[in-house]
This record gives structure tokens, sequence and C-alpha cells, in this order.
């Protein structure tokens, strides 16, 4: 993946305002994003599959962890804590995500 079509992607997430979608839960976020993110992984994933792939699973935890920071009161100062959250709800809920199916991702 190139890094015009990695900015592209990003700026493409940043327009959803995922960050501020408080009022969603995991699962209602899913329905919305999964279509786009199959998408990418379909398109990219045959082209530099390793390194653009895992850059997009990486930013799309960040995203993640970001809405979680600001949507649970307990995660909003740490850093550490909203990747964990975010690392448990991956293990319990495997396939919520698309790019939670494509395979393992460290936290950290």
């Amino acid at each position: 993946m190139s890094p015009k079509a990695f900015k592209r992607i990003k700026d493409k997430v940043r327009q959803w305002r995922v960050i501020n979608w408080v009022d969603r839960s995991l699962s209602e976020m899913a329905k919305v994003l999964n279509p786009a993110i199959q998408g990418w992984l379909n398109y990219y994933g045959h082209f530099g599959r390793r390194y653009g792939v895992y850059r997009l699973q990486k930013y799309l935890d960040q995203t993640l962890m970001r809405w979680a920071r600001k949507k649970f009161k307990h995660l909003k100062r740490s850093c550490f804590k909203s990747w964990a959250f975010i690392g448990k709800v991956r293990q319990q809920m495997r396939g919520l995500f698309a790019h939670w199916r494509m395979g393992r991702l460290k936290m950290c």
C-alpha cells in the first residue's frame, strides 16, 4: 500500500469522525464500518499484504482506542488501559470487525 493510498484511507476514517460516535456500541459501529474495511482489506490484501495491511489494522485499532477513551470515563487518561480494553474486546468478539478476522496484531 502506497503512502498516498494509506493517507486517503486515514482521511476517510477521520471524515467519518468515528471517535465521536460515543452514543453507539461497538456492534453498531461494526455494521457501519465493516463494508469499507472489508473492501480495503480485499483490495490491498493482494498488493503488499504484510506491511500495508498491518499499518491499516494498527490505525483502525488506534481509532477504536481513541473512541473507547471518549466513551468510557475510566479509560480517559490511560492509553495502556484503553489498549487493554480493545485487546480484551478483540479476544472476546473475534469476528466483530473485519480487520480482527485477519489475524493477530500485537496490542502494545
